[in-house]
């Protein structure tokens, strides 16, 4: 206590305070908290509370947080009348700023989640004939669901809000699922040899998209037929109706190996084109979208501030 009346009383005290939580950028979000120190039990004429100026309210004495690093504060006098009482009760009100650390979360969350959605997409590069593509697709799936399984449990929850994040997992796993599917159907055409391939099929899976695909052309036992002599009429007669059946089923069965091979190829560079685009896209949104929220939120910082040091002048 001085002469002047002024009274400092240190006192070592735990506030515990909520925040509303916005988990729209997670794992780029920015939490604003506010933190009010009034008193309803004394008017302004008993006590002003004034927010203090020296070094102790910067971030001086702040412990760094493994998840968060407080970037911003601010600190303001509040005023209020109230119908009751002739004299304004006071307040002071500071304002905490915090980013969280986004490398844990890059390294071991999206980083693998993209690693395993490119590794469930390049199972259209193995053959058709292969018994283990279905295996490995759904394997990636379940890992997807626990990713995202993990994400859910890291975040509090929040009806107002959905993390932009919660729809990358959400579309990955989509794309995983399409996969299965596209892998069962590329399984179902390869082991067709009961009836020949359609024309139309023929001109578009087997003439135009493998150059698409980088295959190159693809040379089929109709096109061979077509190069090939045709019998005579003693040649034609003296085959036996059983080995041209079996002929006719090898050949049938090799075409439709090449359409199943085209398919698989067309789908990995659609997969993955997909894959790419969201993926970038979901980032960039993210990346941007926190960065623009915390330039608004340190102009409302700052504007306060100067409102509040005009005031005082």
């Amino acid at each position: 206590m001085t002469s002047t009346g002024k009274v400092t009383w240190y006192v070592p005290t735990m506030f515990v305070s909520g925040c509303a939580i916005r988990v729209t950028w997670f794992p780029y979000d920015i939490q604003v908290c506010d933190m009010t120190f009034g008193s309803f039990g004394y008017t302004g004429k008993e006590i002003e509370f004034i927010p203090e100026t020296g070094t102790d309210t910067n971030q001086n004495r702040y412990l760094e947080n493994g998840v968060w690093d407080m970037v911003a504060t601010n600190k303001k006098q509040i005023t209020t009348h109230y119908s009751c009482c002739p004299y304004p009760f006071y307040e002071v009100q500071y304002r905490l700023i915090f980013k969280r650390r986004p490398d844990f979360y890059i390294k071991y969350l999206i980083i693998p989640v993209c690693l395993l959605s490119l590794l469930s997409l390049m199972v259209f590069y193995l053959p058709p004939d292969s018994g283990e593509k279905v295996t490995l697709c759904i394997t990636n799936l379940l890992a997807l669901v626990v990713f995202q399984q993990i994400i859910s449990d890291n975040m509090p929850p929040s009806g107002a809000e959905s993390p932009i994040i919660g729809s990358f997992f959400l579309s990955m796993i989509t794309i995983v699922s399409g996969s299965v599917v596209g892998t069962i159907f590329v399984i179902h055409i390869n082991g067709i040899s009961h009836r020949p391939v359609p024309g139309w099929v023929h001109w578009l899976l087997l003439q135009k998209l493998p150059r698409l695909v980088c295959l190159g052309d693809i040379k089929t036992s109709r096109d061979r037929s077509e190069t090939k002599p045709a019998d005579t009429e003693s040649e034609k007669l003296s085959s036996k109706s059983f080995d041209e059946q079996m002929e006719e089923e090898n050949q049938n069965r090799h075409d439709w190996k090449l359409v199943s091979l085209v398919v698989d190829r067309f789908l990995m560079v659609v997969f993955n084109m997909v894959t790419a685009i969201i993926t970038v896209t979901v980032l960039v949104i993210i990346v941007m979208g926190s960065e623009r929220e915390f330039e608004n939120e340190m102009e409302i910082l700052n504007n306060s501030w100067k409102l509040f040091t005009e005031r005082n002048l």
